[in-house]
């Protein structure tokens, strides 16, 4: 073999090399992108489902009997917390994928609680609407935290 060979030889090796540790690289960083990715998702879906535990507490405002309205606390103005908490969660959900049956359930609510209003407006409240909508933020809270348990399993 002559010296020209052996150095193309060599070179053709290093460059070998180089390709299988720049496709590892590729690889590796695949990998951190998705992290990266399911760590954003978890974040906000933490941040939705503690949005989700302010709005039961908020509804807890709400009265459930007609005749025994709330002193001190507008209703209206809960209500209009209520649908402001629920906007922001619903915004933060996607319409596709693992997150929409949670972002269906915030719909739900979201609809009953405007019949809630309606019929609070008319000086009748359905106790069943404010149970409904209750019934939907613990089914969107218990979705939504077996989801945030199991990203990153996959």
């Amino acid at each position: 073999m002559t010296t020209d060979s052996i150095i193309t030889l060599v070179g053709t090796i290093v460059t070998l090399i180089s390709m299988f540790v720049a496709i590892k690289q590729a690889s590796s960083a695949k990998n951190y992108r998705e992290q990266i990715r399911a760590d954003v998702r978890k974040i906000s879906l933490a941040k939705c489902t503690r949005d989700m535990e302010g709005i039961l507490d908020t509804c807890n405002q709400l009265p459930i009997d007609p005749k025994k309205m709330p002193r001190g606390n507008k209703v209206s103005n809960t209500i209009k917390d209520i649908k402001s908490q629920l906007d922001n969660s619903i915004g933060v959900l996607s319409t596709i994928g693992a997150d929409n049956k949670i972002r269906e359930n915030l719909v739900k609510a979201q609809t009953t609680l405007h019949s809630y209003e309606i019929s609070y407006t008319q000086g009748r409240v359905n106790s069943n609407e404010l149970l409904e909508i209750r019934s939907f933020i613990q089914d969107s809270i218990s979705i939504s935290n077996t989801t945030l348990y199991s990203i990153g399993e996959k």
